[in-house]
């Protein structure tokens, strides 16, 4: 069996499983065996395992030493189809990118209209410290990063920050390979400066503008970067 073909074996085996977990258990069940769920879908032991692993990496599941069961740790919620699916890598980086932008869009729209004076100042302080001008890639990383989950709080919708928080989580690992220096002070700080003053004024249109500018070029950058890999 060729490479290829094993994986999609391994993801038909995924997506059994955590129908399975979704439709039929609870948090602290335990998983048949490694045997059992080979011969309950037909597949490989070997496949079985991958797929066990990956939700295991995906905290859909706990190994223990008397078995496999489903995490009890409600905290980070293994009913959340998005979640899994984000982490198993089942959304493929355009999509992801298109999701981002419907999101945070909206989100950037909220908070202009519903931030504290907290996440205003927050906000404001973050995008002052992406001016430092020695500032590097990694740190422009970890500053976005927070200003993006600051923003998405002050959006002041529950269920829209946990989705945001997904995304964010996947897509931060490309953000080394993507991100340049150029682009952070051409593109990215000016466009998260007005942004932050959008916010703080309750401009929602403008706040929606800025965002949406900002991730369309940020998307433009990292699809170009996916699409040099694999050329």
């Amino acid at each position: 069996m060729t490479n290829k073909g094993k994986e999609k074996v391994s993801d038909k085996a995924k997506a059994l499983i955590q129908n399975m977990i979704y439709n039929d258990m609870k948090p602290g069940d335990k998983l048949p065996t490694e045997t059992m769920l080979s011969e309950q879908f037909g597949i490989s032991r070997s496949s079985i395992r991958e797929a066990l692993q990956a939700l295991e990496s995906a905290r859909v599941v706990e190994k223990r030493n008397n078995g496999t069961f489903v995490t009890s740790d409600m905290e980070e919620c293994f009913i959340n189809p998005l979640s899994i699916m984000l982490q198993l890598s089942m959304i493929g980086l355009p999509e992801l990118l298109e999701l981002r932008l419907l999101l945070e869009s909206e989100a950037a729209g909220y908070a202009a209209c519903r931030a504290t004076e907290q996440q205003i100042r927050k906000l404001g302080d973050l995008a002052w410290m992406m001016q430092k001008p020695n500032i590097t890639v990694e740190e422009y990383i970890d500053l976005d990063t927070s200003f993006h989950l600051t923003m998405s709080e002050a959006a002041g919708n529950t269920a829209l920050d946990y989705l945001i928080k997904d995304v964010n989580t996947v897509l931060r690992r490309h953000f080394p390979k993507a991100c340049t220096l150029e682009f952070v002070k051409s593109s990215a700080i000016p466009c998260l400066l007005e942004l932050a003053d959008a916010i703080k004024t309750g401009n929602r249109d403008k706040a929606v503008q800025c965002m949406t500018k900002h991730l369309t070029e940020s998307a433009s950058l990292l699809r170009s970067i996916s699409d040099a890999a694999t050329d």
